[in-house]
Protein backbone atom coordinates (compact mmCIF):
# COMPACT_ATOMS: atom_id res chain seq x y z
CA UNK A 1 0.00 0.00 0.00
CA UNK A 2 2.92 2.60 1.27
CA UNK A 3 4.76 1.84 -2.57
CA UNK A 4 1.13 2.60 -4.55
CA UNK A 5 0.59 5.63 -2.63
CA UNK A 6 4.27 6.40 -3.02
CA UNK A 7 4.11 6.25 -7.34
CA UNK A 8 0.86 8.38 -7.40
CA UNK A 9 2.47 10.86 -5.11
CA UNK A 10 5.87 11.20 -7.59
CA UNK A 11 3.08 11.15 -10.81
CA UNK A 12 1.35 13.73 -8.91
CA UNK A 13 4.25 15.61 -8.50
CA UNK A 14 5.68 15.06 -12.33
CA UNK A 15 2.58 16.12 -13.47
CA UNK A 16 2.20 19.40 -11.27
CA UNK A 17 5.89 19.82 -12.95
CA UNK A 18 5.17 19.06 -16.37
CA UNK A 19 1.98 21.26 -15.99
CA UNK A 20 4.38 24.63 -15.57
CA UNK A 21 6.96 23.62 -17.90
CA UNK A 22 9.71 26.04 -17.88
CA UNK A 23 12.07 26.74 -21.19
CA UNK A 24 15.66 28.30 -21.43
CA UNK A 25 16.60 30.11 -24.93
CA UNK A 26 19.56 31.45 -25.74
CA UNK A 27 20.77 33.69 -28.57
CA UNK A 28 18.55 35.26 -30.74
CA UNK A 29 17.29 38.79 -31.80
CA UNK A 30 14.54 40.63 -31.01
CA UNK A 31 11.72 40.87 -33.30
CA UNK A 32 8.17 42.22 -31.87
CA UNK A 33 7.92 44.51 -28.34
CA UNK A 34 4.49 45.56 -27.15
CA UNK A 35 2.60 46.85 -24.76
CA UNK A 36 -1.18 45.41 -24.48
CA UNK A 37 -1.88 48.62 -22.14
CA UNK A 38 -3.46 48.28 -18.64
CA UNK A 39 -5.64 44.94 -18.68
CA UNK A 40 -7.93 42.85 -15.81
CA UNK A 41 -4.59 41.23 -15.17
CA UNK A 42 -2.35 44.80 -14.93
CA UNK A 43 -0.37 45.88 -17.20
CA UNK A 44 1.11 43.62 -19.81
CA UNK A 45 4.00 43.64 -22.41
CA UNK A 46 4.97 41.57 -24.53
CA UNK A 47 7.87 40.10 -27.14
CA UNK A 48 8.47 38.25 -29.73
CA UNK A 49 12.11 36.71 -31.40
CA UNK A 50 13.34 36.39 -34.73
CA UNK A 51 13.71 32.17 -34.76
CA UNK A 52 10.66 31.69 -32.69
CA UNK A 53 10.66 30.05 -29.26
CA UNK A 54 11.51 26.31 -28.48
CA UNK A 55 8.06 25.56 -26.69
CA UNK A 56 4.92 26.89 -28.58
CA UNK A 57 3.76 30.01 -27.24
CA UNK A 58 0.56 32.14 -27.40
CA UNK A 59 0.39 34.26 -30.74
CA UNK A 60 4.23 33.23 -30.75
CA UNK A 61 4.85 36.00 -27.65
CA UNK A 62 6.61 35.76 -24.33
CA UNK A 63 4.10 37.97 -21.37
CA UNK A 64 5.92 40.32 -19.19
CA UNK A 65 3.96 41.95 -16.05
CA UNK A 66 4.61 45.18 -16.32
CA UNK A 67 3.12 46.27 -12.40
CA UNK A 68 6.42 44.92 -11.03
CA UNK A 69 9.88 46.69 -10.57
CA UNK A 70 11.61 44.01 -12.29
CA UNK A 71 8.72 43.28 -15.42
CA UNK A 72 9.40 47.02 -16.05
CA UNK A 73 13.56 46.44 -15.94
CA UNK A 74 12.96 43.55 -18.40
CA UNK A 75 10.81 45.52 -20.69
CA UNK A 76 13.55 47.98 -21.03
CA UNK A 77 16.03 45.85 -21.68
CA UNK A 78 14.24 44.35 -24.42
CA UNK A 79 13.20 47.49 -25.91
CA UNK A 80 16.81 48.61 -25.84
CA UNK A 81 17.96 45.12 -27.42
CA UNK A 82 15.18 45.78 -30.06
CA UNK A 83 16.34 49.44 -30.94
CA UNK A 84 19.88 48.44 -31.25
CA UNK A 85 19.70 45.03 -32.70
CA UNK A 86 21.26 43.32 -29.77
CA UNK A 87 21.27 39.50 -29.44
CA UNK A 88 18.76 38.17 -26.15
CA UNK A 89 21.63 35.30 -24.35
CA UNK A 90 19.60 34.03 -22.72
CA UNK A 91 14.99 34.18 -21.84
CA UNK A 92 13.66 31.76 -19.42
CA UNK A 93 10.14 31.45 -19.45
CA UNK A 94 7.01 29.73 -17.94
CA UNK A 95 4.50 28.07 -20.11
CA UNK A 96 1.28 27.92 -17.78
CA UNK A 97 -1.22 25.72 -19.19
CA UNK A 98 -3.47 25.46 -16.68
CA UNK A 99 -4.41 29.44 -17.39
CA UNK A 100 -7.32 29.95 -19.08
CA UNK A 101 -5.33 32.08 -21.92
CA UNK A 102 -2.38 30.02 -22.13
CA UNK A 103 -0.11 32.49 -21.86
CA UNK A 104 3.62 32.27 -21.28
CA UNK A 105 5.29 34.49 -18.96
CA UNK A 106 8.61 36.03 -18.72
CA UNK A 107 11.29 34.97 -15.38
CA UNK A 108 14.48 35.91 -16.63
CA UNK A 109 16.19 37.64 -19.68
CA UNK A 110 20.16 38.83 -20.10
CA UNK A 111 21.93 39.93 -23.10
CA UNK A 112 24.98 39.85 -24.44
Amino acid sequence: MKKIMLVVFFALIASVSAAFATTTEESDIVKTVGDLGTHSNGNIGYFGVVEGFKTPTTYNVVYVDLTTEGGKAAYQLLLNAKIHNQKIRRIIYENDPTNPDNVSKLKLITLW
